[in-house]
């Protein structure tokens, strides 16, 4: 999952692409294009509540900068 997320943010490209170039991110990696396609079935499971929680961070962070700003 590490390995998916660090290259969607740094190279952006298809899943079988980041399989192929996982050594630059990670020394040594012991998992198969298989195993990176398998854990796409967990990120779903947690997908929404990952996105309400850096809802939440962004607005409450936002919401300090206004406060800062107004005074």
């Amino acid at each position: 999952m590490q390995l998916l997320v660090f290259s969607r943010i740094l190279a952006p490209a298809s899943k079988k692409r980041t399989y192929e170039e996982k050594d630059r991110y990670f020394e040594h990696t012991d998992f198969s294009l298989d195993d990176v396609y398998r854990c796409l079935t967990q990120a779903v499971t947690f997908a929404e509540g990952l996105k309400l929680h850096l809802h939440r961070q962004m607005t409450t962070a936002r919401a300090g900068v206004s406060r800062r700003r107004s005074r």
